[in-house]
C-alpha cells in the first residue's frame, strides 16, 4: 500500500506538490522507497524555472513554501538508516545542485538557499561545507538569524567543527553571521574542542570591542557572546575587553564577565558572584556560574532562603527571550502560603511574585505577578497585582489544569471556577 508520503511525492513539481507536502505536516521518510521517491522529485524540480512561479506558504513558518523547500525539509526528518543513505549519496548532490542553479537570483531564493545551508549542515560533506563557507565569506544575507541555527548545528560531535571555524577565521565574516560564528566558536571551545578562537586577531578583537561598547539594548546579547570568548582569547587584548565587561551597563553581561575572570584565574569574580547570589535579580545565574566553575561551597548559605528562591525563578522565566528578556527593574513577594494544590494533588508552598519595569519595549505591562512553587508562569491582564492573592491563585490553578489537558479543568477559566477548585467557595 502506498504510504501517504509516496501519493504526495507523486504530485507535479512546482506547487502542487508544495501543498500536498505542505498538507502532511511533519511527515517523516521511513523507507527506503520514500527516500527514492524523494530524490525523483528533486529530478523533477530540475525541469522548472528556478524561480518558478508563485508557491503556496506555509503560515506556521512564515517563509515560501516551495517544493524544493518541502523536499529539502525531509532531510531533517529520517527514520530509516537505509533511505538515511541513500538520500546523503543521491540527495544531498541533487540539493547542492539546485542550490547552485537558485545562486542566480539570490535575492528572490533567499528562504531556500539559506535553509538548503542548513541541511547542509545537517549531513556533513566537503561540498556541503564549501557552499557554507563561501555564502558567510560573501556576506550572502548577512543579517539574517538563521545563519544562527546554520552554524548553531556545528557542534562538538560534528566532523567538521574544526575545519569550520579554520576557514572562517581569516577573513572574518560580517554582520550577524559572525556573531554566529562567534557563539558556534565558544560553544565548541567550551565543550573541549582544542583550536585557536577565530575572533582572536586583530579582526577579532575590534569586533568584540565593537560588541562591548555598543550601548543600544537590542544587542547586548552580542556583548553577552563577546564576554563567553574571553576565556578563549589571549592577553594582552583580554585584558582591555574584560574590563569593558564587567563595567557594561547589563547585569547579564557583568556576570558573564565575572565568570570569564574566573575561568582565566582572577578572585575578584568569585566576590561578584557570591553578591549576586543575593540579588534575586541576578541570584539564578550567579548560582549556575558558580556550580559550573565547581564552586558551589561559595554560594552563601543565605541564598538558599526560600523568598529569595521564589524571586530568582521568576526572574529567570521574566529574563526568557519570548517573555520580557531581562530582569524586571524591582520585584517583592507578594503572598507565600502552604497550599493544598489540585493540578499536583498535593500540599505546596506557593508564592505570588510582583515585579515592575520602568520600561517595556513589548506590549506587556510594566507591572506584573507571577505565581511560583508550581509552573512558573505569569497571566498577563489576568492575574494583576490589585487582585486578592487568593484570585490570583485561583486562576493560575484553572490554567494549570487547562494545559494540563486535566478533565477537572474548567471550560471557562475565572476566578469563581479556580475557588472552587481550590476548595475555598
Amino acid at each position: 500500500m502506498s504510504s501517504s508520503l509516496l501519493q504526495a511525492l507523486e504530485q507535479p513539481p512546482g506547487p502542487q506538490l508544495a501543498q500536498a507536502l505542505l498538507d502532511l505536516g511533519t511527515a517523516s521518510v521511513v523507507t527506503l522507497e520514500e527516500a527514492r521517491a524523494v530524490c525523483s522529485a528533486l529530478v523533477g524540480l530540475d525541469r522548472l524555472p528556478p524561480c518558478g512561479v508563485a508557491q503556496p506558504r506555509d503560515a506556521d513558518a512564515d517563509v515560501p513554501a516551495t517544493a524544493l523547500y518541502m523536499l529539502a525539509s525531509l532531510f531533517q526528518r529520517i527514520e530509516d538508516e537505509h533511505a538515511l543513505r541513500h538520500l546523503q549519496e543521491r540527495g544531498m548532490p541533487q540539493l547542492h545542485a539546485a542550490y547552485d542553479r537558485r545562486l542566480s537570483a539570490p535575492q528572490r531564493n533567499r528562504d531556500d538557499l539559506l535553509f538548503l545551508l542548513k541541511i547542509f549542515a545537517m549531513h556533513p560533506d566537503p561540498a556541503g561545507l564549501e557552499r557554507i563557507v563561501t555564502a558567510a565569506r560573501k556576506g550572502m544575507w548577512s543579517e539574517d538569524t538563521l545563519w544562527q541555527a546554520v552554524l548553531g548545528l556545528f557542534g562538538p560531535d560534528h566532523p567538521q567543527a574544526p575545519l569550520l571555524l579554520e576557514r572562517l577565521a581569516s577573513p572574518l565574516p560580517h554582520g550577524f553571521i559572525a556573531v554566529a560564528l562567534l557563539d558556534c566558536a565558544n560553544s565548541l571551545l567550551l565543550s573541549g574542542l582544542e583550536a585557536d578562537h577565530p575572533f582572536a586577531c586583530e579582526r577579532g578583537l575590534a569586533l568584540l570591542e565593537d560588541y562591548l561598547t555598543d550601548n543600544d539594548r537590542r544587542y547586548f546579547s552580542y556583548a553577552h557572546s563577546a564576554t563567553a570568548a574571553l576565556p578563549f582569547i589571549p592577553r594582552p587584548g583580554r585584558d582591555r575587553l574584560l574590563a569593558l565587561s564587567l563595567d557594561h551597563a547589563s547585569p547579564r553581561v557583568q556576570l558573564e564577565a565575572a565568570w570569564a575572570s574566573v575561568r582565566v584565574g582572577s578572585k575578584a569574580g568569585v566576590k561578584l558572584l557570591k553578591r549576586a547570589c543575593l540579588d534575586p535579580r541576578r541570584a539564578g545565574v550567579a548560582r549556575a556560574y558558580l556550580k559550573e566553575l565547581d564552586l558551589r561551597d561559595e554560594i552563601p548559605e543565605a541564598a538558599y532562603d526560600h523568598d529569595l528562591l521564589a524571586q530568582s525563578e521568576l526572574c529567570l522565566w521574566l529574563s526568557h527571550p519570548h517573555e520580557y528578556g531581562r530582569p524586571p527593574d524591582s520585584m517583592k513577594v507578594a503572598d507565600k502560603r502552604r497550599i493544598y494544590w489540585p493540578p499536583a494533588h498535593e500540599e505546596r508552598d506557593v508564592w505570588l511574585v510582583e515585579f515592575s519595569y520602568d520600561s517595556t519595549e513589548e506590549e506587556r505591562p510594566k507591572r506584573g505577578i507571577g505565581m511560583v512553587g508550581s509552573i512558573t508562569f505569569c497571566l498577563y491582564g489576568e492575574g494583576t497585582p490589585e487582585r486578592d492573592p487568593l484570585e490570583v491563585y485561583a486562576l493560575h490553578c484553572c490554567w494549570e489544569l487547562q494545559i494540563n489537558q486535566d478533565p477537572r479543568a474548567p471550560a471557562e477559566r475565572s476566578v469563581e471556577a479556580g475557588l472552587q477548585l481550590l476548595g475555598e467557595k
